[in-house]
């Protein structure tokens, strides 16, 4: 392999985009903040249109940063109901973005349908009616689903009758890259240590 070849397979390599993670959706100042006194545990299914790995789950803070004062859990289910990752959002959870936000052990969502479900918990307010948001390239919202219940549920009830948007709950993603790239990012590697070897060897 020539050195003029190596030195383009390194570049190709080193112009393969970086990402970052990124929350699923935001919006600023809009819907209306509930506050309820029954608890549901409430959320949305989602598309997810190209792998990513879920790092974080959140959930909204009506007066960010610090109005929250229950803990909350949320969860991201398969569409037949099984949990697949969950955590409990914190009152010290930092806030981004109007979410607080708890980590959790990176979760591989491949390309597919889901459900994320947050409880309200008795005190904190989730926002309802919410018209319109900014999503992730990788995200679809679908339609809104709630259950009463004062744990982490399966939400099996759609309901459309607020508006768009029930949140609740959130999540933060990093796309992650597809197999061409990984193979191409190892040939880049394989090519600069072959180059390497031979400045080593003259």
């Amino acid at each position: 392999m020539s050195t003029r070849v190596l030195k383009v397979l390194l570049l190709t390599v080193c112009s393969v985009p970086l990402t970052w993670a990124t929350t699923a959706f935001s919006f600023t100042g809009e819907g209306s903040a509930i506050n309820n006194g029954t608890g549901y545990s409430l959320g949305f299914q989602f598309t997810v249109t190209s792998p990513v790995l879920v790092d974080a789950l959140g959930w909204w803070d009506a007066a960010a940063p610090d109005d929250l004062t229950d803990s909350h859990q949320v969860g991201i289910f398969d569409t037949s109901g099984d949990l697949l990752t969950s955590t409990t959002v914190l009152t010290t959870d930092p806030i981004t973005d109007g979410f607080a936000y708890d980590s959790i052990t990176p979760y591989l969502l491949s390309a597919g349908t889901y459900v994320i479900s947050g409880v309200t918990g008795t005190n904190d307010e989730y926002a309802s009616g919410v018209t319109g948001f900014t999503t992730a390239p990788w995200f679809t919202y679908g339609n809104n689903l709630y259950i009463v219940s004062s744990t982490l549920q399966f939400p099996t009830t759609n309901s459309t009758s607020d508006g768009v948007g029930f949140f609740g709950p959130n999540f933060d993603a990093t796309p992650t890259p597809e197999p061409a790239t990984f193979g191409l990012i190892g040939v880049g590697l394989l090519a600069g240590a072959v180059v390497f070897r031979k400045r080593q060897a003259s």
